[in-house]
């Protein structure tokens, strides 16, 4: 055990740990941070969605699913980032006006 881990392992800590985003870099540093809190005695709980989510279950943990951030919109692998602010917006107005 690292001496990271012994001074984290002498408080118990309820985490969560919110995964942003489709990229690997975020997911793999989720699941290998989440792993090292697990290993210190922590219970940890993970939020994702789409692909960061199904790669954290296939790697053994439970995730709760959490609305994506930004619905990215473009044509042939291009962004647009006017048109994927705007998309965002008019699926969040019509969740939040659909509540009302």
């Amino acid at each position: 055990m690292h001496d990271y881990q012994k001074q984290l392992a002498v408080i118990s800590m309820n985490v969560l740990i919110f995964t942003c985003g489709e990229g690997l870099g975020h997911t793999g540093r989720s699941i290998a941070l989440g792993r090292e809190l697990l290993s210190a005695g922590h219970t940890v709980h993970f939020g994702a969605y789409g692909y960061s989510k199904e790669l954290m279950e296939k790697s053994g943990y439970t995730v709760h699913e959490i609305p994506q951030e930004l619905k990215l919109v473009g044509k042939k692998g291009s962004l647009n980032l006017e048109a994927s602010i705007k998309h965002t917006a008019r699926i969040y107005l019509r969740e939040i006006f659909s509540r009302c």
